[in-house]
């Protein structure tokens, strides 16, 4: 039994350490898969980074995926999962501010980190001490937008955005932000994101009579608008919120959508060495440029370890730490954290040109 035991002791004494599990809840299929591949890729970029680098403490991360789609009662679903089968202590996710927004009382119940890479909704603010992104909230893109419609004296236009809560909240900022500075809103519409035609908007917002149009929709929807507003002959500019930078906007919208301008939080093209770096690394890694999520993905877990290397697995201390994170020089840009878990970086003006997403100049 002695030789047993000693034996036993030394196996385990040479064992390698357990794990670290990080949850992550994105839409790995469905409509979102896009987006969730860049979440996937962000991420595999920062978790091959810290294991080679010893991991944390010495352990290995590993990342234990839950696929969302686009709905709210996976990502519950896949959150208790997590938490009570898998026993992770800090979850990335989700990508959209309805699904965030159900998992935040759930984090704030279970005392465990949720960060999110994707989701706007100003509504996050007050979801909760443990809830933070390192995405931009809707309301700071929407006054960047304002004040620079206003710079170039454009003071007069009409707005449509997504039903959903990042459409509303930037709807509601932008006006408060534009009106309160001379300028005038003539019309305000919203659609549902399953929305394919948009003809009898742009009939309204002809009689508007506004020589631009403040969009909040995605990149396929902009695309759709910007196409049917040139059949009707329509003389309209578009400005938009970041969620217009996809492949669909100009697949979509092909010639309709040159010249739009939008607001972003990301510029690969800055010469900050840490996202230059990463970009570099990324489109060598996966043959393509990156977007702004998955910059925000890689953040989010480099974010974590640095913390989790102090804490260890303790929520509460891991939540500590990230409320002192100040202009730390990440993959997404220089960027702090405030009271509300809400991050703060650089915004960027960006044009569709020659079908490219070209950077303009950069707001803060």
């Amino acid at each position: 039994i002695l030789i047993f035991l000693i034996i036993n002791s030394l196996w385990l004494s040479n064992s390698p350490p357990r794990p670290i599990q990080i949850g992550v809840i994105a839409p790995l299929t469905g409509p979102l898969a896009t987006i969730g591949k860049y979440i996937q890729e962000g991420l595999l970029l920062a978790q091959e980074d810290i294991n080679a680098n010893g991991g944390i403490q010495g352990r290995e991360v590993q990342l234990r995926y839950e696929d969302s789609v686009v709905d709210p009662k996976l990502s519950v679903n896949a959150f208790l999962k997590l938490v009570t089968l898998d026993d992770v202590k800090v979850v990335i996710g989700d990508y959209r501010s309805p699904n965030t927004l159900a998992l935040a009382p759930l984090a704030e119940e279970y005392h465990v980190i949720l960060i999110s890479p994707g989701s706007q909704s100003d509504t996050i603010s007050t979801a909760g001490e443990y809830v933070f992104r390192t995405q931009v909230t809707a309301a700071r893109e929407a006054e960047a937008l304002a004040r620079y419609l206003l710079d170039n004296r454009i003071e007069e236009v009409s707005t449509l955005v997504t039903d959903q809560d990042y459409g509303i909240d930037f709807e509601r900022r932008f006006a408060q932000f534009y009106t309160s500075r001379s300028g005038n809103i003539k019309g305000t519409y919203r659609a549902a994101t399953t929305e394919k035609d948009y003809r009898t908007i742009l009939l309204r917002v002809k009689q508007d009579s506004v020589g631009a149009l403040v969009l909040a929709i995605g990149g396929s929807a902009a695309g759709l608008v910007a196409q049917q507003a040139t059949e009707l002959g329509l003389d309209l500019r578009f400005f938009a919120s970041s969620i217009v930078q996809t492949e669909d906007l100009l697949t979509v919208g092909r010639s309709s959508v040159e010249g739009l301008t939008y607001i972003y939080p990301y510029d690969n093209s800055m010469q900050e060495e840490a996202q230059r770096d990463f970009s570099l690394r990324y489109k060598e890694r996966f043959g393509k440029e990156n977007d702004v999520i998955a910059a925000n993905s890689y953040d989010a877990l480099m974010l974590i370890a640095a913390a989790m290397e102090v804490c260890n697995e303790d929520a509460t201390c891991i939540k500590e730490r990230l409320y002192t994170v100040k202009s730390y020089a990440g993959a997404s840009g220089v960027l702090s954290f405030d009271e509300n878990g809400d991050v703060d970086k650089p915004l960027t003006i960006k044009r569709v040109e020659g079908s490219k997403f070209v950077t303009v100049q950069r707001v803060y």
